[in-house]
């Protein structure tokens, strides 16, 4: 996630090797710190359009908000802070209030 910050390459390289879905999987995981762990990785990478435009696509975005639901409230403070970056990208405003996040 510090290499996607800065680094276009990296940030495609991620993209390439299917980075989101391992992101995706491992975010199934049951255990706590781990979710927190991807959260911060999400959070990381939210913050650039094009790659919160690839959360938003790959479904990454419904899952942190599920997240919120979970009794942690460290863990629902990281999923609160991934919706606002995302919801801080005027473009996609819009993508997000259309799609239904909360399954």
């Amino acid at each position: 996630a510090t290499l996607c910050k800065h680094s276009p390459a990296s940030k495609q390289l991620l993209l390439d090797l299917s980075g989101l879905l391992v992101l995706s999987r491992v975010l199934g995981s049951e255990a706590l710190p781990v979710k927190s762990a991807v959260c911060e990785v999400i959070v990381a990478l939210v913050v650039d359009p094009e790659m919160a435009r690839e959360l938003l696509a790959e479904e990454l975005v419904a899952d942190i908000v599920n997240l919120m639901e979970m009794d942690d409230p460290h863990l629902q403070c990281e999923a609160a802070e991934v919706l606002l970056l995302a919801l801080g990208h005027p473009q996609l405003r819009t993508q997000l209030a259309t799609q239904d996040l909360f399954r």
